[in-house]
């Protein structure tokens, strides 16, 4: 297990250690998020996605620890700028129907979604998540939340008692207006 890993694997399972590291934010390129993943994965590396559709990752990776299962999933706007970066956190009992899941990614600092976020991204990024002021909400089958930070926009989703638990890294190039008007759609419409 690589050092980065067990960064994650120990900061989920006693939320006490942190680790540092240089990350791939957006608005990089897509040349150099693809070297800085090989060169400094705290993740397991990269690959393309096969896009069946047209709203499919362009970059994914999946990562098996103790607890569960992070799914970093990347999105490229035409110019092939990161334009998200994304996290999707599922327990070990996930298919199973009494599963109540442990990661939250909210604001409060005693969120146990922070260190898998500092893990994945970095202080900087957490601290701006922590900062930033809250947009908008919508509750359907989970509740999906829209922050704005100053480095970047945020979002958090937890669906199915917590079982699946997103947390993403926006562009501040990307209309976050635009964003919520199109899931609040997709949801009422299932899209």
């Amino acid at each position: 297990m690589n050092i980065a890993l067990r960064c994650i694997f120990f900061g989920l399972s006693i939320h006490l250690i942190f680790c540092d590291t240089a990350q791939a934010l957006p608005d990089m390129t897509s040349d150099q998020v693809i070297t800085w993943f090989s060169q400094n994965s705290p993740i397991n590396s990269l690959r393309p996605t096969k896009k069946y559709e047209p709203d499919m990752s362009d970059f994914d990776s999946s990562t098996k620890m103790k607890d569960g299962t992070v799914n970093l999933t990347i999105f490229l706007d035409r110019q092939k700028y990161v334009e998200t970066e994304t996290i999707d956190y599922r327990p070990n009992c996930y298919y199973s129907s009494d599963c109540y899941g442990t990661i939250r990614f909210e604001k409060a600092s005693l969120s146990s979604g922070h260190n898998l976020i500092k893990a994945v991204w970095n202080q900087k990024v957490l601290d701006d998540f922590k900062s930033s002021t809250l947009v908008d909400s919508y509750s359907g089958m989970g509740t999906k939340r829209w922050y704005q930070g100053s480095l970047y926009n945020y979002e958090t989703g937890h669906y199915n008692n917590y079982t699946i638990a997103h947390f993403t890294v926006v562009s501040k190039r990307v209309s976050i207006s635009k964003r919520i008007a199109r899931y609040i759609y997709c949801a009422k419409k299932s899209c």
